[in-house]
């Protein structure tokens, strides 16, 4: 059954020993995506509706075959159409969004309690046996004023005034489910059994992680969220899911059922367990008024179906290796930049948390424009950082698993004091982001050198390609006073130095003109070199360009560099090696209606030109925008800003 944003039923049907079919509605979520794994395991086979058709589940199981259904919980005969021939449904669809929301009727309540009720209409008519639905410990909590000397558990109801109150409309939504459940079964003698979970923690097996696993990540990431109104125990995935099955088979289950191993305090456990993150020591209990218990105690009528509850310690673990074998927590260093601002948006769009530091934390500029991406509110968090201040890199990087390095001066002209504004902050800012990062136990570090410290190296041989075994000629930038590619070339000899003396392990991207569309509000040196060629400047540039890349494949190169261990040394980034003059042209022959100037004499001749330069970030996958659409959307970009 398809909630019409995010959920989906799966239909299936026992190979052998049951007759009739069993659905699961909710099935692409966290505790959906297991009940579906384990009837695999034991043998069932498996239709799916989902949202991309192209979505399965087959892997997972023996001889699986997927019927596929598109179904909106609000419209019941898409709902009767797919549980036709059904002995079974275990119901999971439900909006789960804690925070607030513009609209709780429309994008909370209605899908969770008429949806709800469609299911089990449509499950009834149909000769449906029995329903298994999913409630929550939020239709057993907040309960302000349950007896402070008695275990809260099947028989404690959330208090929906203090929930009204407080505006907390997750409680109230799964609080009316349950109860026009329960409604429904005694008004027609419908077969209905509820399971209420705890915080649902574990390994994750669909690609975003639900608000469950969102609070684990706040944990690590030193968040001081209480959470009082939400929290009173943690259980596996695995376990929940099992929960659902054993419901649904033992005909002896009725009733309600709390699925919590322990009501253990987590953020003192994550403490305990993982001292190298930044997780808050709270200042104090805000939950007195919730009794400790353990699962014998608090979810004994699963026991007695036969449920083993996996240990806390365990859950937590299994949870945060999960996160950690995506590379969850990501520092971006220069997050607010051209090419930053699109890697924080590629890796919350991959489901990563992300650390970006910024130069002003005040400073909306910086600011903004990244918190207004889709997934920043629950997996974006930003840091005041200097790249000379070791302190300020280390609180940026605690916790994470990767960084990628991009912070560094980017000044291409003439600067009054070198040394101050662009030396020292390129190189030691560098040395000084790997250190923390090491220090902080980082895996690895993937920063972005430059093509400036490829080119300019005129003495280079005219009949070889320049590529990843070259190096600007420091005496020849010295000559000309070219400070930016003597910064980026000492700064990536330095990460060098260091990844040599102490074994860490660091990546290198070195990108050409990065242009394309932009997400911050004010335009990188590289946009600015195409804006002088579009008033019709006459410069060459000899000794700053050898190719373009889309700002969005630069980004990318990082993150298949952070993600693919095989990546290793340095990795031109340009969608192929052109000389400046080239460029001119083609964007002359795109856009005859502006001034374009057309150089007269290649001021290139030794830049040998090549199709693959980059072949090495070809191999780990990346796939170059073609010139002539990296200058268009640039050009879009530009237009759109007046």
């Amino acid at each position: 059954i398809v909630n019409s944003q995010s959920s989906s039923i799966i239909e299936l049907t026992k190979l052998a020993h049951v007759e009739g079919g069993l659905y699961v509605t909710g099935a692409s979520g966290s505790i959906g995506s297991w009940v579906v794994l384990l009837l695999l395991q034991h043998g069932y086979t498996v239709h799916a509706t989902v949202q991309d058709i192209n979505q399965t589940f087959g892997r997972n199981g023996r001889s699986c075959h997927l019927r596929l259904f598109q179904m909106d919980l609000l419209d019941i005969d898409s709902i009767a159409a797919a549980v036709k021939g059904c002995s079974g449904v275990i119901h999971l669809a439900c909006p789960n969004i804690i925070g607030q929301v513009e609209d709780p009727e429309k994008q909370i309540l209605e899908p969770a309690i008429k949806g709800t009720v469609n299911v089990l209409k449509a499950a009834k008519e149909a000769g449906v046996e029995r329903v298994v639905a999913t409630s929550s410990i939020s239709f057993i909590m907040p309960s302000p004023n349950w007896p402070a000397d008695k275990i809260k558990g099947e028989d404690c109801w959330t208090d929906l005034d203090y929930c009204n109150h407080k505006g907390l409309y997750y409680p109230i939504a799964k609080t009316l489910a349950e109860k026009a459940g329960w409604d429904f079964a005694k008004e027609t003698g419908f077969d209905v059994v509820m399971i209420n979970p705890g915080t649902a923690l574990g390994p994750l097996l669909p690609p975003r992680i639900n608000s469950s696993m969102a609070v684990l990540v706040s944990v690590l990431k030193g968040g001081k969220e209480t959470y009082e109104d939400f929290f009173m125990g943690m259980a596996h995935f695995k376990d929940i899911a099992m929960a659902h099955i054993l419901a649904l088979e033992n005909k002896k289950a009725s009733g309600r059922h709390f699925v919590c191993g322990i009501y253990s305090d987590l953020v003192d456990k994550v403490a305990e367990l993982y001292p190298q993150y930044n997780v808050a020591k709270l200042p104090q209990d805000t939950q007195p008024g919730l009794l400790r218990a353990s699962a014998k105690d608090a979810s004994k009528k699963l026991i007695d179906l036969g449920l083993e509850f996996t240990p806390a310690d365990q859950i937590i673990k299994d949870a945060v290796e999960s996160l950690k074998s995506r590379g969850y927590v990501v520092c971006v260093t220069g997050a607010s930049g051209a090419i930053g601002s699109w890697v924080v948006l590629l890796l919350l769009q991959r489901g990563h948390t992300v650390h970006a530091t910024v130069q002003d934390i005040k400073d909306e500029n910086e600011t903004k424009h990244l918190e207004e991406m889709e997934g920043a509110k629950s997996r974006l968090r930003l840091f005041e950082m200097d790249l000379l201040d070791i302190d300020s890199i280390a609180e940026a990087v605690k916790g994470c698993s990767g960084v990628i390095h991009l912070a560094c001066p980017n000044i291409i002209g003439q600067v009054n004091d070198p040394e101050k504004q662009i030396l020292e902050p390129a190189i030691q800012g560098t040395v000084n982001v790997l250190k923390a990062a090491k220090e902080a136990g980082v895996e690895r570090v993937v920063a972005t050198s430059s093509i400036s410290a490829i080119t300019p190296s005129p003495n280079w041989p005219a009949d070889k390609i320049k590529g990843e075994d070259c190096w600007t000629d420091l005496d020849y930038c010295k000559d000309k006073g070219l400070y930016y590619p003597i910064a980026k070339t000492l700064a990536e000899k330095a990460g060098w130095e260091f990844a040599k003396e102490t074994g860490f392990d660091v990546v290198m991207i070195n990108p050409g003109t990065a242009l394309g569309p932009l997400i911050p509000p004010r335009i990188n040196s590289s946009m600015a070199m195409l804006v002088s060629v579009l008033k019709g400047d006459k410069e060459t540039y000899e000794d700053f360009f050898m190719g373009t890349a889309h700002v969005k494949d630069v980004a990318m190169a990082h993150i298949l560099a952070l993600e693919n261990k095989q990546a290793s040394g340095r990795h031109l980034c340009v969608e192929a090696i052109r000389r400046w003059i080239d460029f001119v042209e083609i964007v002359a022959d795109l856009y005859p209606e502006y001034n374009v100037f057309r150089l007269e004499n290649d001021a290139q001749p030794g830049l040998l030109r090549a199709k693959n330069g980059a072949q090495k970030l070809m191999d780990l996958g990346l796939e170059f925008t073609p010139v002539e659409q990296i200058i268009k959307e640039a050009v879009d970009s530009l237009k759109s800003r007046g």
